[in-house]
Parts: C-alpha cells; sequence; structure tokens
C-alpha cells in the first residue's frame, strides 16, 4: 500500500512540474495572468489515482459553488502495427455518471529512425465537445480550448517519444477543423471562410469526428 501511495504521490509531482514547464513556455504565452494563476491553482490541486484496468485516473479540481472534481482516465489502446519501430498510444476520458466522454486518443506506429522515418501512421480522434465541457469545468477562465488540450497532451501520460510532435499537430489540426465547421460551417460573421484565427475563439458544441488516419 506504501508503494501504490508513493508512487502515486511521485506521479502528481511530475503532472504539476509538466503544468509548471508548461506555464512557464511559450504555450502559454498569450494567456493572461488570471488564467495562468487559475491553472497553477488546478495543478497545486491535482490528485492521481493508480488504476489496475488504465494507465491511472487524474482529478482536477471543478470550479464554482458545486466544487468536487474532474476524473480523468487514461488508458492505451492497442497499436495494429506493434512491431514498428516506434510505437505510442493513448486515450483519455473524462469519467462522467452516465460513463466515460473521451476527450482525445492517438495510436501511432513508425519504421525508420526519426526524424526522417521511412514510414509513418497516425490515428487520432478528438471530441471538441468535451474538451470545451472540461474547460469551463475546471479553467474557465482559459479561453482557448486548444490551449486546455495543448496541456493536456504536454502531461506526462506516457514516456516521452519522438512520435509526440507528429501526433499533437494532428490532434491540434482536428481541433481546428472541428472549430471552424461549428463555428459556421463555411463563413463567419462577415461572411469570409473561417480562418486559424477565427477557430481559434471559437467555443461553440463541437460535434465528434471519426477516427483519422495520416501515412
Amino acid at each position: 500500500m506504501a508503494s501504490d501511495e508513493e508512487a502515486a504521490t511521485d506521479t502528481e509531482t511530475a503532472y504539476r512540474t509538466a503544468c509548471a514547464t508548461w506555464l512557464a513556455g511559450a504555450s502559454a504565452r498569450d494567456l493572461d495572468a488570471a488564467a495562468k494563476a487559475q491553472l497553477r491553482d488546478l495543478a497545486a490541486r491535482l490528485a492521481f489515482t493508480p488504476r489496475d484496468d488504465a494507465l491511472g485516473e487524474l482529478s482536477l479540481p471543478r470550479r464554482g459553488r458545486a466544487g468536487g472534481v474532474c476524473k480523468l482516465v487514461a488508458s492505451r489502446p492497442a497499436v495494429a502495427d506493434e512491431a514498428a519501430d516506434a510505437v505510442a498510444s493513448l486515450r483519455v476520458a473524462e469519467v462522467r455518471g452516465d460513463g466515460e466522454a473521451e476527450l482525445f486518443s492517438f495510436e501511432a506506429a513508425a519504421t525508420g529512425a526519426a526524424p526522417e522515418w521511412t514510414k509513418l501512421e497516425v490515428r487520432t480522434t478528438c471530441d471538441g465537445r468535451a474538451l470545451i465541457d472540461l474547460r469551463l469545468a475546471v479553467a474557465p477562465l482559459v479561453d482557448d480550448v486548444a490551449d486546455v488540450l495543448d496541456l493536456l497532451l504536454a502531461l506526462p501520460w506516457l514516456p516521452s517519444t519522438p512520435l509526440f510532435p507528429h501526433v499533437r499537430n494532428r490532434l491540434m489540426e482536428d481541433l481546428l477543423v472541428d472549430l471552424c465547421e461549428i463555428e459556421g460551417s463555411d463563413s463567419n460573421d462577415e461572411g469570409e471562410p473561417c480562418t486559424e484565427a477565427d477557430a481559434s475563439r471559437a467555443e461553440p458544441p463541437v460535434v465528434r469526428k471519426k477516427a483519422k488516419t495520416s501515412t
């Protein structure tokens, strides 16, 4: 029991350190002081619980009078090409009363040596609506849901892998496309095509996308 508690404490420290590193880096440069303070408080109050059926469960404090926590469970889906030179997979979902709401997942496999892989396959899913709900629950002062996804991807769910930049880019593209589709399908308020800047400000409900594979 003591070893499990020590492992959980070490993991919590790693997650807090990852949050601090993200906040100190370029990814958080556009956040205002209030949003950064809220994320620092979130990092200080997070808790990690090991699970036999998953990588573990991360609890994040809810904002508002209701209080409570949002529980995120991480698991590792099977990768089709386990014989590849590099493989990585992750699924992160929020635990809810009616089951789990997947936030994002990926499966990646590469042959050869980084960064010039001879073969690279990345399969991703990203549920923008679930990410927006999470942002409103735990970090409402963070304006851009893409920042929430970026912070989640910066957490040490898995050991470091050279596949991560490809995974991150693909998931960010998925989220951008989702936000553009909901922002108006084909136009913004001025009747012009949706731009990346428009998408980064959008926060309407997002329709879940089917898994996307890149090769």
